[in-house]
């Protein structure tokens, strides 16, 4: 690929990036965790995640912006299809929950297998010829928000990474 950028377009390899990113957007990831030391409450809070929206059913929004999709590979839901079964693999032996967010952010939630921790990983395409700094704060200010409000930190006393 660098031959080639090179020779036909006289671009290095970091200059084709750069134009990318231009055109499409820098993607950019946060991805930490939360304790909790207590299996009871990291089994409430997903729980609540499945049970506390406005219909007894999953949540449609959250920090203040609509949830375009879910994935429970814990359960085997998936809003996207019409049956509203999973297509992906079920592992019931762990949490996870993945969510689509209309202002284009993804957020997965999971346990840890080895830790007494509650994962999250994000990421955001920001907007063509949006800095990269910029994109960042969008999504650090949405997860810190999201956090709080689904995973409760203060209120059950889970130590933020």
């Amino acid at each position: 690929m660098a031959g080639v950028l090179k020779r036909e377009h006289n671009l290095t390899v970091k200059q084709h990036l750069q134009n990318l990113y231009t055109t499409y957007g820098e993607y950019v990831s946060y991805n930490s965790y939360v304790i909790s030391h207590d299996k009871a409450v990291t089994a409430k809070l997903f729980q609540e995640l499945r049970n506390n929206g406005p219909t007894g059913s999953y949540w449609t929004d959250c920090a203040g912006v609509k949830i375009l999709a879910i994935k429970d590979i814990t359960v085997g839901y998936d809003s996207t299809t019409s049956d509203k079964k999973s297509l992906l693999p079920i592992t019931p032996e762990s949490e996870m929950i993945m969510f689509e967010f209309a202002n284009g952010v993804s957020v997965t939630l999971r346990t840890s297998g080895t830790e007494p921790k509650i994962k999250y990983y994000t990421e955001i395409a920001g907007s063509p010829g949006e800095s990269r700094s910029k994109a960042e704060a969008v999504l650090h200010t949405f997860v810190n928000q999201l956090v709080n409000e689904m995973l409760h930190p203060e209120e059950y006393g889970l130590t933020r990474a």
